[in-house]
């Protein structure tokens, strides 16, 4: 009952360097007076399902960060909360976000012919997507999206289903990308295995 929605907390105070213990008391703020801030995130309460089941919406600015039921009973003991805070294993989720901060590649660092190359960097220009026959003969859609960070900037190739649903401006993660050179700029790609989000 305690623990999937502590673990949830915990990763999301990691994430955003916020400490659990503040996170939590903004949740139970929130699901007394429908909303609360911790920080630079919006805690809501959408409503309550069953008579014991609080929806927790958290968003930061107008971006969903996650949506997650927590039983009312829960909400209703905050010693009990925090006595099971213990069990949760806080420092390695929080070690695990410094971590994954400290292993993104800046553009500067990228050469050619580089693999697993996760980045994480701003939209500067999308291009218009045109249609071109691949070497296999095949249709395809395809477009190169100028990102930069503040070591430098590059252009992303995207295809088909690997299309942004975002805009200029947006920050965008790279997982598992890698890079090669075309008319002797280098480029970076996503191939079967990699991911934007």
């Amino acid at each position: 009952m305690y623990t999937e929605p502590l673990y949830t907390i915990v990763e999301i105070a990691s994430k955003y360097d916020i400490n659990p213990y503040q996170l939590i008391e903004s949740i139970i703020n929130a699901w007394k007076y429908r909303i609360d801030q911790c920080e630079n995130l919006t805690i809501a309460c959408r409503g309550v399902k069953n008579e014991d089941t609080a929806m927790i919406l958290i968003t930061d600015q107008e971006n969903v960060v996650s949506q997650f039921p927590i039983k009312t009973i829960v909400l209703e003991n905050p010693t009990e909360i925090h006595n099971h805070l213990q069990y949760v294993p806080v420092h390695e989720i929080q070690e695990r976000y410094r971590r994954r901060e400290n292993v993104f590649h800046k553009i500067a660092q990228l050469k050619n012919k580089m693999k697993r190359v996760d980045l994480k960097a701003k939209i500067i220009k999308i291009l218009p997507v045109k249609r071109v026959m691949t070497r296999f003969g095949d249709w395809a859609n395809f477009t190169n999206v100028e990102i930069a960070d503040e070591t430098g900037s590059i252009q992303l190739s995207l295809w088909n289903n690997q299309m942004l649903n975002h805009d200029v401006g947006d920050v965008i993660e790279i997982t598992n990308g890698h890079v090669t050179e075309y008319r002797g700029n280098l480029q970076l790609r996503l191939g079967r295995k990699g991911a934007i989000t």
